[in-house]
């Protein structure tokens, strides 16, 4: 087997193991996953308009409002590895509305045992549009949200989790603008998009079987693909 592979494919290992390590140590590191006792929640979300009244069949302007706690990030909605949990904002599926052009911020670029991560911390807006189907005849509306995410500091990872927020909207036609100092700039505010150098196929091809085991064997597969890295490291150190 080349000498290079050999180099290349421990490297791979060794970042795989250790991002796949920080995946799973909620398991052994967080003992209270209901968020009961007195911790500060790491995450919390609100929601807001960006009108006093919405006219059905037209489309408003809304954002949710993520705040994350100091020395704590998550994973952006793009991750650039494809097993970590990306941040997602949805929705229920239902008549009366519809969500359009759901936009999340820029990510900010961290570096873990060396490889580049995109996350999101302190506060992180996605923005979205709103559109009340014109049959809808109710005074008021409920937008059900969901947020899922996984937070970590630079140490651990704790469980991923969902948190929901209920968007209520009164319907009418004489509604005044509102939170325009958020909404001011969604003209000019597109999905960026992460422009990445092309991995090593050999690196790209790990990760998609490393995946695969993980999907076919959900929670037990982080400890097969964790096996796996820890006996070819062992195999590789000699």
């Amino acid at each position: 087997m080349p000498l290079d592979f050999l180099k290349q494919t421990k490297n791979s290992f060794l970042l795989t193991c250790l991002l796949l390590l920080i995946a799973v140590t909620p398991v052994f590191a967080q003992t209270d996953f209901g968020g009961g006792g007195d911790t500060e929640p790491i995450v919390t979300i609100s929601s807001v308009f960006s009108s006093s009244e919405a006219e059905v069949g037209k489309a408003y302007d809304a954002a949710l409002i993520v705040h994350i706690l100091d020395h704590w990030h998550i994973n952006s909605d793009a991750p650039l590895q494809d097993f970590l949990i990306p941040a997602k904002l949805t929705s229920g599926e239902f008549t009366d509305y519809t969500i359009l052009d759901v936009n999340y911020p820029s990510a900010s670029t961290i570096n873990v045992g060396g490889s580049d991560m995109l996350v999101y911390s302190n506060k992180a807006v996605v923005k979205f549009k709103v559109l009340i189907n014109e049959k809808y005849n109710g005074s008021t509306i409920d937008i059900p949200l969901s947020f899922s995410f996984q937070p970590c500091d630079d140490k651990t990872c704790v469980a991923p989790d969902e948190l929901t927020q209920n968007l209520k909207i009164k319907i009418g036609s004489n509604g005044t603008a509102l939170n325009q100092e958020l909404f001011a700039a969604q003209t000019t505010q597109t999905k960026t998009e992460v422009i990445v150098e092309e991995a090593d196929p050999i690196v790209s091809a790990e990760a998609n079987e490393l995946q695969q085991i993980i999907d076919e064997n959900g929670f037990w597969g982080y400890f097969l693909v964790l096996g796996i890295a820890f006996i070819t490291g062992l195999l590789l150190s000699f």
